[in-house]
């Protein structure tokens, strides 16, 4: 499969739909505002569906059990990035260089992710070795890799290691930067929680990035 062979049509919702669908928005919605105010060990199912103001058998329709909402509210938050970005922008303009797109969803995730402290928090206490809610968060990661057979296998868009060396650890770099800007917002002088701050650490980061694909096109000429 290609990135234009991707399928993005959307059907319309009937009145049902709806009122299932913003149920669970409103369950995702409460696990957030709790983790937000009490931390992660006050989230739980019952907790949930009182902040929602449902019945608790709502959670395990819609979500199956309470990792099913852990997995969709870190599906929606984009915790952990997303492939779909990457094809979705390849779909949109088949003529855009692919490393040009990675390096703009890098940067685009990240500062997504600088927004929601809720999401930084959960990834924070995740890399501590915290398994509160490791169970969805891990199905959540694989749902947003869904497509990497096709961006990073045999015949992908970034099959070359050394791109995709270069791709892990600018995704680490934007990471750290996201994750650092929670805590502690000063990174060697520059102010992390300011917009200006920001937009100079991703600049930074671009810089580093297109200067490191030049330097690989000039070996292979």
């Amino acid at each position: 499969m290609t990135p234009l062979d991707h399928d993005h049509s959307d059907k319309p919702l009937s009145k049902a739909g709806v009122k299932r669908e913003a149920t669970k928005a409103a369950l995702i919605d409460a696990f957030e505002a709790l983790v937000a105010e009490d931390g992660i060990s006050a989230v739980g199912v019952n907790a949930v569906a009182k902040r929602a103001g449902v019945g608790k058998p709502l959670i395990y329709k819609y979500f199956g059990n309470f990792d099913g909402l852990v997995t969709a509210w870190a599906t929606q938050s984009k915790i952990w990035g997303s492939d779909e970005d990457v094809f979705s922008a390849l779909t949109r303009n088949p003529d855009a260089d692919p490393m040009s797109v990675m390096r703009d969803a890098f940067v685009q995730s990240a500062s997504e992710l600088r927004d929601k402290p809720v999401a930084l928090q959960i990834m924070a206490q995740a890399l501590l070795g915290g398994d509160e809610l490791t169970p969805g968060l891990e199905t959540a990661k694989q749902k947003s890799g869904g497509h990497h057979d096709t961006l990073y296998e045999d015949g992908g868009v970034f099959a070359d290691q050394n791109t995709s060396a270069l791709l892990l650890v600018m995704y680490a770099a934007s990471r750290y930067l996201a994750l650092r800007s929670l805590s502690q917002s000063n990174f060697n002088g520059i102010q992390l929680n300011t917009d200006d701050g920001w937009s100079s650490v991703m600049a930074m980061m671009t810089t580093v990035f297109d200067n490191a694909m030049r330097g690989a096109d000039t070996k292979t000429e």
